[in-house]
């Protein structure tokens, strides 16, 4: 969403952003960009099944569309 890359998701400054704004927060930023994939892996494999299942029985076409 918003076209963050993973390293800007795991950089040292957002970081320190979130500690400023709440020490809990801290907590959920990712350590390293190869978390957040596995974090967007993990979802995608969780989810599948159901997102397939959601596309199959809608009421009109979907288009996706997928960035690299």
């Amino acid at each position: 969403m918003d076209g963050i890359k993973y390293r800007k998701a795991s950089s040292k400054r957002l970081l320190r952003a979130f500690q400023i704004a709440n020490m809990q927060a801290v907590n959920a930023i990712p350590t390293s960009r190869t978390i957040v994939a596995t974090w967007i892996y993990d979802m995608f494999t969780h989810f599948e099944l159901e997102v397939i299942e959601e596309i199959r029985h809608a009421k009109s076409k979907i288009s996706i569309l997928f960035d690299r």
